[in-house]
């Protein structure tokens, strides 16, 4: 028992001693090597490590019990994540049944360790009784962590979570809404969707999660989401700043009336929230409502104008009127999901000089939904075309890895996971 609770005290003096952030690190791998040497010792300190997240202290050697630190939690819940999860769960099995909220937070932080994604309704059911109809923080830090756990653990979770929504009892499903956006994975984006369109007032909330999730791999989904956000730019709503991040994250063109609307000349809050969207949606950037408007204006006008034949010549068998195209429409931040679709299909369909413009336009555009398409390109027969496409990748990503398809590959996956990031 001593030695358990060294090893844990030591866990949580570690952080206090860092005082540098180059030292994160260090930190991070001695965690774990305790965490490791915890889980080497599974039979003997499983029933501590559960009575420590109940009591949330540490015994100390000649004196009073320490507060649970969070770095010394962390160690616990690692530790627990290392064992034989059948050993963990059996373990559990006498304290299903416990109606007592440390116990049962407890209960609910081991399932966070090790359970997979069909356990998460249980999860909930142990949070919160039937009787209950609040849960207290200790409780939602917990459960919301646990889930999140879950779902990085466990990718089918997204998908059973998306499945029980109508189980769900409304108290929990904010934390199962902050659970996902911590996940930072935009296969939350369905769950998300379907939380805001059957309670308005978590709007809110799932709002708040799209900067960390990113934008849906279903166009659908994006649309659905944009427009929550689009109806809720207004000053008079006191969810505004969220409905900002929002648009500007799944840049959404169509929200961008609403945000020059937000400018009233006092430099507030929402006016600099605004203004940061639109330059991040945009690339442009301007003082005052005027000079958004005539930009904003100017942009319909050749939308009207000179939009159709634009984009008309992007498919000519003209190398030259192609590249006139692309300079013309480049700059217009209203058309830019299409640009990118069309700029994907020229890539995977024409001529080797026409794909080569592609490969540049992708490049100067700095838009990550190019990557897919340039992977592909990775493997086109053209040894040039081949080239184009590495070196747009290399700048796009800001990594100087090999002409390698496969690498590529895993690059795309793992920012694709990371939310679709743009």
């Amino acid at each position: 028992m001593l030695a358990l609770s060294i090893l844990l005290l030591v866990a949580g003096s570690r952080r206090s001693n860092l005082h540098a952030a180059a030292l994160g690190q260090e930190a991070a791998s001695r965690e774990t090597e305790m965490a490791l040497e915890l889980a080497a010792n599974s039979d003997f300190v499983l029933p501590r490590l559960f009575e420590t997240l109940v009591t949330r202290n540490v015994a100390s050697e000649g004196g009073e019990p320490q507060p649970l630190s969070l770095e010394s939690e962390r160690v616990i819940l690692r530790a627990l994540q290392l064992m034989d999860p059948e050993q963990v769960t059996s373990y559990l099995q006498h304290e299903l049944g416990t109606r007592l909220p440390d116990r049962r937070r407890a209960v609910v932080q081991f399932l966070g360790a090790v359970g997979r994604g069909t356990e998460i309704l249980r999860l909930l059911g142990i949070a919160i009784t039937e009787e209950e109809t609040k849960i207290d923080s200790s409780m939602a830090r917990a459960t919301r962590e646990a889930i999140t756990s879950i779902l990085v653990r466990d990718p089918v979770a997204f998908g059973v979570l998306e499945g029980s929504f109508p189980a769900l009892r409304s108290e929990t499903l904010p934390l199962v809404v902050e659970a996902l956006g911590a996940t930072a994975d935009q296969r939350a984006f369905g769950f998300l969707c379907l939380a805001a369109r059957a309670h308005k007032n978590l709007r809110r909330l799932v709002l708040d999660q799209v900067p960390a999730v990113g934008g849906a791999s279903e166009d659908a989904l994006n649309i659905e989401m944009r427009g929550y956000a689009r109806a809720t730019i207004r000053r008079d709503l006191p969810e505004c700043q969220s409905a900002i991040r929002a648009a500007a994250t799944l840049r959404d063109a169509g929200s961008i009336p609403a945000l020059i609307m937000l400018f009233n000349g006092e430099h507030d809050d929402l006016e600099v929230a605004a203004a940061a969207a639109l330059r991040e949606m945009t690339g442009m950037a301007f003082e005052s409502r005027t000079g958004w408007t005539r930009w904003y204006e100017a942009e319909r006008a050749w939308m009207v104008a000179e939009r159709a034949a634009a984009f008309q010549k992007l498919y000519s068998s003209d190398h030259r009127q192609v590249s006139e195209a692309l300079d013309s429409i480049a700059p217009h931040a209203l058309v830019r999901d299409e640009f990118l679709s069309v700029l994907g299909d020229l890539l995977r369909t024409r001529p080797v000089e026409i794909r080569l413009l592609v490969c540049r336009a992708f490049q100067e555009s700095g838009a990550r939904e190019g990557i897919g398409e340039l992977v592909l390109a990775l493997k086109n027969e053209s040894s040039s075309v081949v080239a184009a496409a590495h070196h747009a990748l290399q700048s796009l990503t800001g990594r100087d890895l090999p002409l390698d398809p496969e690498l590529w590959s895993n690059v795309a996956r793992e920012l694709d996971c990371a939310g679709g990031k743009r």
